[in-house]
């Protein structure tokens, strides 16, 4: 092997070197990145799930105070009703 040839493969090996190096450090940000990624998604669905519960105590209650309200409305049709009938004859 000739000292030019010799100085090609020391040149071809370093550069291999170097980008197996970039590669690696490449690849551990990648992986610090994607990790970072999921810890927000695990705090995003955390998130989505006390918003999704709140949403459903909340409905529940709006549908309990609008049976409660529907029941108190024909109380007072009904009263009314009664109330309408009752003074018809005293004229």
């Amino acid at each position: 092997m000739t000292e030019n040839e010799w100085k090609q493969m020391q040149n071809t090996m370093r550069f291999i070197v170097e980008q197996q190096a970039k590669f690696e450090e490449n690849f551990a940000a990648a992986d610090r990145r994607f990790a970072q990624a999921e810890k927000r998604l695990t705090a995003l669905e955390r998130l989505a799930l006390l918003v999704i519960r709140r949403a459903d105590r909340r409905m529940a209650k709006a549908e309990s105070e609008t049976a409660a309200l529907k029941a108190d409305m024909r109380l007072f049709l009904q009263a009314m009703r009664r109330s309408a009938g009752n003074g018809k004859g005293k004229a």
